[in-house]
């Protein structure tokens, strides 16, 4: 694996560049205190993960990346502007791991929060897409840069988030979830709004939102 690469991904995921689609469903296992975290490694085109829950990303070739987790990855990328994303990049939000990988194959994951959930949602007005797992390089919504109103209440109507809150440039918002609850999500924006049922109960719960019509 060359230092280029490294170099590369090590720029991208840290100086908040981000990519260009979102993931439909397929099988795969998503935030407080982190828990995963980088370590260096040996090259290859794998990636390993350690017996203390750590992933050997070295061995995707980003050495450069030792000491990042999932949490720091995750939100640094989701707020990278459209202008910096890039296109050798993919980052893909799963419940229980965030998974990287380049256009030539070489792979890389690390653990997200044993005890929050990642959920990123798009409300629209008049376009959406499908999507089941959030990609925080190349997932584009609507409503970019734009300031909404959002509230997530337990299934017991405990209140989780109750908030105003802007969406990055990809139009996407972020919220780290307590996880193993089900509940309701419900966003407001200029006079319409949206509600879904939410879970960060189960491994393969979604981690992208894309059916919020605001209405």
């Amino acid at each position: 694996m060359s230092r280029r690469f490294a170099t590369t991904l090590a720029a991208s995921a840290l100086s908040l560049v981000v990519l260009a689609g979102c993931s439909t469903a397929t099988a795969g296992p998503s935030s407080g205190t982190p828990s995963g975290t980088v370590t260096a490694g040996a090259a290859s085109n794998t990636s390993s993960t350690a017996a203390n829950g750590s992933v050997d990303v070295a061995k995707a070739g980003v050495e450069e990346l030792k000491g990042a987790d999932a949490r720091t990855l995750v939100d640094k990328l989701e707020a990278t502007p459209l202008s910096q994303r890039r296109t050798d990049l993919r980052a893909s939000v799963r419940a229980d791991e965030l998974q990287l990988s380049d256009t030539s194959g070489n792979k890389a994951s690390v653990k997200m929060p044993a005890d929050q959930f990642y959920l990123s949602f798009a409300p629209y007005v008049n376009k959406t897409h499908d999507c089941t797992y959030h990609s925080l390089t190349t997932c584009k919504a609507e409503l970019g840069n734009k300031q909404m109103h959002v509230t997530v209440t337990d299934a017991a109507g405990a209140t989780v988030i109750d908030q105003d809150l802007t969406a990055a440039d990809n139009g996407f918002i972020g919220v780290w979830l307590p996880r193993n609850i089900t509940g309701t999500l419900t966003v407001s924006y200029d006079g319409k709004s949206a509600s879904q049922q939410i879970s960060t109960a189960k491994a393969d719960d979604p981690t992208c939102l894309t059916t919020l019509h605001l209405a």
